[in-house]
């Protein structure tokens, strides 16, 4: 396939808006961030590093757009109060987390995330719920979503138009995990999950 001169391909953040566009609602106004506002999400989360992927949809979609898709506190303006959110909760749980983790969603206390130490463009996230269907049980854990942060957006806009269309299906985890702060790594039936 040849591409025509100055191509450029569709960044998450666009492939997302388009997405939304031919499923959902073509007259959906997004608002996207500075990149400015953007370097900040670096300070209100105390970490060093915003994947690509995520300020990809930054820029389209970080002021308008995140938190509808993914129906809960995802915007930029919420991303501070998402980070404190998740420290309060795994002080109240007991349990121990990476201090690298790019919090980007609470709703009802669940919680999206990926790692930063790696500076991945695209990596794995994980998520944190009170409401985890575990062997028939409600139970709180931590779960590997997604291998790639594109692959979990891409699905989180199919769930939505899922729901809007009369129902959501069970999204099952790809893994159960846990933190091992000595190993500073998510662990599976005790061998280091990703790195």
């Amino acid at each position: 396939m040849k591409l025509l001169k100055g191509y450029k391909p569709m960044n998450l953040g666009e492939q997302i808006r388009q997405k939304y566009f031919e499923m959902i609602d073509s007259n959906f106004v997004f608002k996207g961030c500075t990149d400015v506002e953007i370097d900040k999400v670096k300070e209100f989360q105390n970490i060093t590093y915003i994947p690509q992927s995520y300020r990809d949809l930054l820029q389209v979609m970080g002021h308008r757009g995140l938190s509808r898709i993914a129906m809960g506190e995802s915007d930029w303006n919420l991303l501070e109060k998402v980070k404190a959110d998740f420290i309060g909760m795994m002080q109240l749980q007991r349990m121990s987390y990476p201090r690298d983790l790019l919090i980007f969603h609470n709703d009802l206390e669940t919680f999206y995330f990926c790692r930063t130490r790696d500076q991945i463009d695209n990596p794995a996230v994980y998520g944190y719920s009170n409401g985890w269907i575990v062997e028939g049980a409600v139970q709180p854990g931590m779960a590997k979503l997604a291998e790639r942060l594109s692959d979990f957006w891409l699905m989180l806009i199919d769930a939505y138009r899922n729901l809007t269309e009369g129902g959501i299906g069970n999204w099952k985890p790809l893994a159960q995990i846990h933190y091992d702060s000595n190993l500073d790594e998510y662990l599976i039936d005790g061998q280091a999950y990703s790195k």
